[in-house]
């Protein structure tokens, strides 16, 4: 009878998975894999005996033994018969011989599934693939397919030994012998491949997958659609390769067809059998070298050492390397603007380097997309193996000293811009920029909350100067900013803290309150107290030089601390001479001009230049007739008017008809010394000499100036001495009448911007926009004191926190 027969004649309800689940698995944990093997194991034990067998099972096996259990044993009793009938003398000899020149490790495993001669050929001529018998898998791969070697080797022994004539004999021993043998040999690799494969790890499947695929990337076109419509993969391959040979059953695959793949494959069942042989080290080396292309002989040594010293692979060692060896364009641009394997460049210089509009290459790097080379690569970043991924935030000041010393041979290999470049290829994480300070954070907590608008707000804040101690909540810069209520309150706080901390410098307490320190003073209160303990007006520059013997450290230009005079409720300036008194005092601030006309408002009759002077010293001005006169006739705002007797005062004021009003149309010719003195009051008053103007008072004065220096007057040398060393007293007042405008819209500028803390624009103070913009733009020649009063500005700006380009 032949085997194909006898698997009709007989049912094998294990081997066909009849039975339940549960019974299977207490079958397989006995060892028991056929019908013939549960009979053998209930005549010498009881079935009560099978751990995790309940009773259930154990009359679904014991009906299992009754229902088919009586046709093996009528087929095991003729199969015996027939066995001791026809078994040649020599069949029990081999099996000795073959067991006794084994292994002894072998022979265990092999006696103990077939004890003698007759198991073995019972069982094989009931099923074939007894053979390939199955064992714990603790044995080795190579012991297991020395058993099945050992059986194979003694049914060709066996059959080597029989007459060709017996063979030829239906249903005879020898013709079952040789049937069986037939099929053995036609399912050896197949059934080795079957169990290599089951043996082996997921990355060493992996590892045999990429080289299935490499094999079929450098097939012909037709011959990969053959494959991908067969569904053939790398575990199928083999025995595909085998049907190959019959290759017209197979739809669209002709014979060059078929003989490209199987000579393609041919190596590959070798490849799986060194597999399967490899130690772990060489398998180590082979999935590294076969994931990780790019690496060389060196490189992969130090790979696999740092794996066997740590258990997991080195990510960013990896990542670099990837980069290094890279000749994608897109790897090499990401490369160089992330200084990942050298100093970062800028986009400018990447573009010229590929020629490309910066613009592209600014889209190339937003938008990169690792290789999948690269992106097997990222699986590896796992917070399992680096820690730091669990907390926050990232800080790469902290982590990359950390990498450089575990995965790198050189400490400067991995740069902190290199650690972000890598870290940012994770869709996990991203960059957070402040200031010169990068940290890396989790992409989750990025669309929670819009840090750019909080750093913004706390630069605002944090940066503004204080003249006292201050305690703020952090709360102020974390509420306003949440952009999605489902986020971690505590995750955004730590950060928040540690960018106050790193990037301002400031120190916050235990309850996250931060503590900002004073870094400023209040200048005008400042001024206050020095006046205050000086108990008399001062002037600008001893107030200043006060104030800078209190307070060293500050930096304030002459300009910015006169703004604060200027607009100080508690100070003001006693007229025009730069003096300053508090209001408190009641000190009178008015001109001289203000208080000659305060003076005779006060009075109901005409008052003379001497009475005048008197009061004025009264009023803490010290002042000669001169000087009075020189206002008085200057004067176009008052209406001061004189009288007959040398007596002044007011338009608005009604006098007695016993006071004779002069008329001012009339004009008598002065000396030279008065003149003289009515010129230098005018300096000293107006802080520049006369001009040219519509005013006829200083347009006269401008003449005589002019008479004098041209020699059109009859003056002596000495008199022309005195004029020039009074002069070069007032050396800073000799100015044109451009200069002396440049010089008041400077002011007027300073002004402004102390006032409304901004610069100019259209829309406020057009006129001062404009000139102000020509100012910069240099559109006119500058002369010394232009140029003098334009550094000043620009230092007075400057010191208000505006960054002006020389």
């Amino acid at each position: 009878m032949d085997t194909t027969k006898s698997s009709q004649k007989f049912i094998d309800p294990i081997k066909e998975g009849m039975l339940s689940v549960r019974a299977l698995n207490c079958c397989k944990s006995i060892g028991v894999e056929n019908l013939f093997q549960l009979l053998e194991y209930a005549k010498s034990n009881d079935l009560y005996h099978i751990r995790n067998c309940g009773p259930k099972t154990i009359l679904e096996l014991q009906d299992a033994i009754n229902r088919y259990g009586s046709n093996v044993l009528v087929s095991l009793d003729s199969q015996d018969k027939t066995l001791l009938n026809h078994l040649p003398l020599s069949a029990e000899g081999i099996f000795d011989d073959c067991v006794l020149n084994c292994e002894e490790v072998v022979q265990d495993y092999f006696l103990n599934m077939f004890p003698n001669a007759k198991t073995l050929y019972t069982q094989c001529f009931l099923d074939y693939s007894s053979v390939f018998f199955a064992l714990p898998n603790t044995v080795s791969i190579e012991t297991v397919f020395d058993c099945w070697q050992l059986g194979y080797d003694i049914l060709l022994k066996t059959l080597q030994v029989i007459p060709p004539q017996f063979i030829s004999k239906a249903d005879s021993f020898e013709s079952k012998l040789s049937n069986c043998l037939s099929l053995v040999n036609e399912q050896f690799i197949v059934a080795k491949v079957e169990f290599i494969l089951s043996r082996l790890s997921a990355q060493l499947i992996e590892v045999l997958s990429n080289e299935f695929e490499r094999i079929k990337g450098q097939l012909s076109t037709r011959a990969q659609n053959v494959l991908e419509k067969e569904q053939v993969n790398a575990k199928t391959i083999i025995q595909f390769c085998n049907t190959l040979v019959d290759y017209r059953k197979i739809r669209y695959c002709g014979k060059q067809t078929a003989s490209d793949i199987i000579i393609a494959y041919s190596s590959f069942y070798e490849f799986l059998i060194q597999l399967a042989y490899s130690s772990p080290k060489k398998c180590n080396e082979i999935i590294i070298r076969t994931k990780y292309q790019f690496l060389n002989d060196e490189e992969t040594k130090e790979i696999i050492h740092f794996y066997e010293e740590n258990g997991y692979l080195p990510f960013f060692k990896l990542v670099y390397l990837y980069f290094i060896k890279s000749n994608d364009r897109q790897d090499a641009i990401y490369n160089r603007a992330n200084g990942i394997t050298k100093s970062p460049q800028t986009l400018t210089d990447i573009a010229n380097e590929f020629s490309l509009s910066r613009e592209r290459i600014r889209q190339i790097v937003s938008h990169y997309s690792p290789s999948s080379e690269l992106y097997a690569i990222l699986t590896l970043l796992d917070s399992q193996f680096y820690s730091f991924l669990n907390k926050d935030f990232i800080d790469p000041t902290e982590v990359c000293p950390i990498i450089s010393n575990s995965e790198f041979t050189h400490s400067n290999e991995l740069s902190e811009d290199a650690l972000v470049g890598i870290l940012s290829l994770s869709k996990e994480l991203k960059p957070l920029i402040f200031g010169e300070k990068i940290l890396i954070i989790n992409t989750t907590t990025f669309e929670s909350f819009d840090f750019g608008a909080s750093i913004k707000d706390m630069s605002n804040t944090l940066l503004s100067k204080t003249t006292e101690d201050v305690i703020l909540p952090i709360s102020i810069f974390i509420n306003n900013y949440i952009l999605n209520h489902s986020f971690d309150y505590q995750k955004i706080e730590n950060i928040v803290a540690y960018i106050i901390r790193h990037m301002f410098e400031i120190d916050i307490d235990r309850n996250k309150n931060i503590l900002l320190k004073r870094n400023a003073i209040d200048v005008e209160d400042e001024f206050c107290k020095i006046l205050e303990s000086f108990g008399t007006p001062l002037s600008f520059d001893e107030l200043c030089s006060r104030l800078l013997d209190l307070h060293p450290a500050i930096s304030y230009a002459p300009g910015t601390l006169r703004s604060f005079l200027f607009n100080s409720d508690r100070i003001t300036a006693i007229g025009r001479t730069s003096t300053y008194t508090l209001k408190k005092w009641n000190i009178n601030h008015l001109t001289i001009r203000g208080l000659i006309h305060q003076i005779l408002e006060e009075s109901d009759i005409p008052l003379s230049l001497d009475d005048i002077v008197d009061f004025l010293a009264i009023k803490g001005r010290n002042t000669n007739r001169n000087s009075v006169n020189s206002n008085i006739l200057l004067d176009d705002k008052y209406h001061f008017v004189k009288f007959e007797g040398g007596l002044i005062g007011i338009e608005s004021k009604k006098y007695a008809a016993s006071f004779i009003q002069i008329d001012r149309s009339v004009v008598s010719r002065k000396s030279f010394d008065e003149r003289f003195v009515d010129f230098l009051d005018y300096i000293d008053t107006n802080h520049h000499i006369p001009f040219a103007s519509s005013d006829d008072v200083e347009a006269s004065l401008n003449r005589w100036y002019n008479n004098v220096i041209k020699g059109v007057l009859d003056v002596t040398e000495e008199q022309k001495k005195r004029l020039e060393a009074e002069l070069s007293k007032r050396e800073e007042y000799v100015m044109t009448s451009s200069e002396f405008s440049f010089i008041e819209k400077c002011k007027d500028l300073k002004y402004f911007v102390s006032s409304e803390y901004e610069l100019p624009t259209n829309k406020t103070d057009a006129l001062l926009y404009n000139w102000f913009s020509k100012t910069r733009k240099k559109s006119f020649k500058f002369t010394p004191k232009k140029e003098k009063a334009y550094k000043d500005l620009i230092q007075f700006l400057s010191d208000y926190g505006f960054y002006m380009e020389d």
